[in-house]
């Protein structure tokens, strides 16, 4: 198992796509998939050339069911993996994972994608929606200059479905089969989007919401402080950090209960991030 990577190594160096890799790795040996997509995303971005990163993007499409997005992945990894045996085997393997499960039905549909809304007087603000959380999980997720949204809805059609959005609103509403409203999520977002290029993809384990940030701002939540819908206070004294999710991990806790495992496994371009907390 790799040692631990805090967040906080990825902030302090931000623009090193082996720390974001590294930090994908150590969420998805947590079992934190929204994180180590997020996280494989960046060093995908930063490391376009390394297979090591897009296998790690495909095994976070994977364990979310995303499986068209996680072959395309492992797809990568292996041809960017040349000579070296152990990526390329690898990837084959988690292929050969991914094209069973496609096999046994678990492919979604091609993407049906939703009206997004139009583009609208950023004066006009959106009607005032109630919450109605609890029956599907939603996440979120930046890379770049996107932003989205997950609302875990398993087989809905696209007229289930509606989304509005204004520069600083989201207002996602799923319906049941007879109509009834079974999630309402209004949102005040953090920074502004580009309502105009809001995508909307009504895939087979969820619906997902793609929005178009204004600039390049990095978002620290979803919403704005303040205005989270439905959510309980977070508990005092927590540590949060830009691409954590609600759930809050003690990393000084993981990484003494990890530290003796470290000598065991070091992947590549690992060895130069322990120098930053040495």
């Amino acid at each position: 198992m790799p040692p631990p990577v805090p967040p906080q190594a990825a902030q302090a160096a931000p623009g090193d796509g082996a720390v974001w890799s590294a930090l994908a790795q150590a969420y998805l040996d947590l079992k934190e998939y929204l994180e180590a997509l997020e996280s494989a995303v960046r060093a995908t971005e930063l490391l376009p050339s390394e297979a090591v990163g897009f296998l790690r993007l495909g095994q976070a499409y994977f364990h979310q069911d995303e499986f068209d997005s996680a072959r395309e992945a492992f797809e990568r990894a292996r041809s960017l993996a040349g000579g070296r045996a152990e990526a390329a085997k690898a990837a084959a393997t988690w292929l050969r994972k991914t094209a069973a499960e496609l096999e046994a039905g678990g492919a979604s549909p091609a993407a049906a994608p939703a009206a997004a809304p139009a583009p609208a007087a950023a004066a006009a603000a959106l009607p005032e929606m109630v919450p109605v959380l609890g029956k599907y999980r939603y996440q979120w997720y930046q890379a770049g200059n996107k932003v989205v949204v997950d609302v875990m809805a398993r087989d809905k059609a696209p007229d289930q479905v509606k989304v509005e959005c204004r520069a600083t609103e989201l207002q996602v509403t799923v319906l049941g089969g007879g109509g009834e409203v079974e999630f309402a999520l209004p949102v005040q977002l953090w920074g502004a989007v580009r309502p105009g290029d809001v995508r909307v993809d009504v895939k087979k384990p969820k619906v997902e919401i793609t929005m178009v940030k204004a600039d390049m701002a990095d978002w620290k939540a979803l919403e704005r402080e303040g205005t989270r819908a439905g959510e309980p206070p977070k508990p005092e004294g927590a540590k949060l950090y830009p691409y954590a999710s609600k759930k809050v991990v003690d990393w000084d806790k993981l990484e003494g209960d990890l530290k003796a495992e470290e000598k065991d496994e070091k992947l590549e371009g690992e060895a130069a991030l322990q120098k930053l907390f040495k």
